[in-house]
């Protein structure tokens, strides 16, 4: 058609008026939006209704109103084609007078499948067989089912084929650092170190505990004590900071509500001990809740956040890719609400740890996801020559490595910034000093544009 003398448009035509003498118009175009993209709208109110009327009904208006139609003096014949029957009755109503008409083209009553035949049943089975072959090409193995493949989990060499995903007794006892509410509303009586460090020897006395703490009712969630199972070189000086941060017993997740209920989380982990409660801010409608899953052996800052990817990708496998875990919660140094009673909506708290459950076996989950080799920082080159003390210079550099361990994954980077600056603000940084590393920092994200205006905001609030 342009070689017979046609205009092609562009695909975003908003406001270009320079086909006013053209009479007749054809729009042939798709515009399908992916799943995840859909999801997102449906999320926002949208229906499907909408998003076809948004999405193609309203661009192939956009498109035809480029033409003639667009001249108020023009008087001449208009023939637009469109690709389907729903967007010429939406452009019949909008242009009062105008006559649909079907163009006679004789369809086949049944067309054969076109394109490649599809491999996997389906995008779940799909992304499984892709991380196959990743994990198969790391260890420079084919991906055969067959083949005994070996992983470097916990710096020790496991088969895949004997790992136990639990095991009935835990080698470790529970150190639980509880804060007062403090470190949620700030004020002078702050400090970085724990309220209270406890020791819990055995599971039921992490039930009897969490059980005793959930039966109470607060006026406002920041009257609620926190808490985590986070160790720290020395708790009574800084539970807080990640750099100080060593590893954890027990795997905590925060669920806000999305598309998956408690229930078929239990579902899903039906092997391991765990206990579950409502948030505060439960409500019946949307039921948030937290499940804290103690672990047989502690695991390292790096360790923890590979398992909790793990754990994301089971959930997926399983069909909950909106499963409501905040990820801004993967931080090892993070800290959580004790259980309480819900301000509105019903309270439960579901303690599984009898013995047709076990203690979870973090090398089992660990297999799934290779340990993280991120790109060298430039944050210790910015270390030399400054005359800082040695020890905040090492420090530096780990807060540095701990961001790496998340900061450079999709969708962590916000809340690794955040972590990062936290870290070097406590170590007694200057603004001037902090922003190159925090700059180094973001730009290394996968969405770099986007955190360097954060580390703006959080460099003009330093003082």
């Amino acid at each position: 058609m342009v070689a017979a003398g046609g205009h092609q448009i562009k695909g975003t035509v908003h406001g270009l008026n320079g086909y006013r003498h053209i009479d007749n118009v054809l729009i042939y175009t798709a515009r399908n939006p992916n799943d995840y993209y859909k999801t997102f709208l449906k999320w926002l109110g949208f229906n499907d209704d909408d998003i076809v009327m948004g999405m193609h009904c309203l661009e192939i208006y956009q498109a035809v109103m480029r033409c003639s139609i667009r001249d108020i003096n023009s008087t001449t014949r208009k023939i637009v084609i469109v690709p389907d029957r729903r967007v010429a009755e939406f452009l019949e109503g909008v242009f009062k007078g105008s006559t649909l008409i079907k163009i006679p083209i004789e369809i086949p009553a049944k067309v054969g499948r076109v394109g490649r035949p599809r491999v996997h049943s389906n995008a779940t089975a799909r992304k499984r067989a892709q991380r196959a072959r990743d994990k198969a090409k790391a260890l420079e193995l084919p991906p055969d089912a067959n083949n005994v493949s070996k992983e470097i989990c916990h710096e020790t060499p496991i088969r895949m084929d004997i790992v136990t995903r639990c095991f009935e007794t835990a080698e470790t006892t529970w150190t639980m650092n509880r804060y007062d509410t403090s470190h949620i509303t700030g004020g002078k009586s702050y400090t970085p170190a724990a309220t209270d460090v406890i020791e819990l020897e055995t599971i039921d006395d992490m039930v009897e505990l969490f059980s005793t703490a959930h039966e109470i009712k607060y006026e406002k969630k920041t009257d609620t004590p926190c808490f985590n199972f986070t160790s720290f070189i020395d708790p009574k000086v800084d539970a807080r900071s990640a750099v100080n941060a060593q590893g954890t017993s027990v795997l905590i997740l925060d669920n806000d509500g999305g598309g998956m209920s408690r229930a078929e989380f239990i579902g899903i982990l039906n092997q391991e001990k765990m206990i579950v409660s409502n948030s505060f801010s439960s409500i019946s409608e949307r039921e948030k809740w937290r499940v804290c899953i103690p672990l047989s052996r502690p695991v390292t800052k790096e360790e923890s956040g590979r398992l909790f990817a793990a754990i994301m990708m089971e959930l997926e496998d399983n069909g909950f890719v909106d499963h409501g875990f905040d990820p801004s919660k993967k931080s090892i140094a993070s800290i959580y609400h004790l259980p309480c009673q819900a301000d509105k909506g019903d309270s439960f708290f579901e303690a599984l740890v009898g013995d047709d459950r076990q203690f979870m076996n973090p090398d089992y989950w660990l297999q799934m996801v290779p340990a993280l080799l991120p790109s060298p920082p430039l944050a210790p080159l910015l270390t030399e020559g400054v005359d800082w003390p040695p020890d905040v210079a090492e420090a530096v550099k780990d807060a540095v490595a701990t961001f790496d361990e998340t900061g450079t994954r999709a969708g962590q980077g916000d809340a690794a910034i955040w972590d990062l600056a936290i870290d070097l603000r406590n170590l007694g940084l200057l603004a001037e000093a902090a922003k190159p590393i925090l700059d180094d920092a973001a730009r290394r994200t996968t969405s770099p544009k986007d955190r360097l205006k954060q580390v703006e905001r959080i460099i003009r609030g330093w003082a």
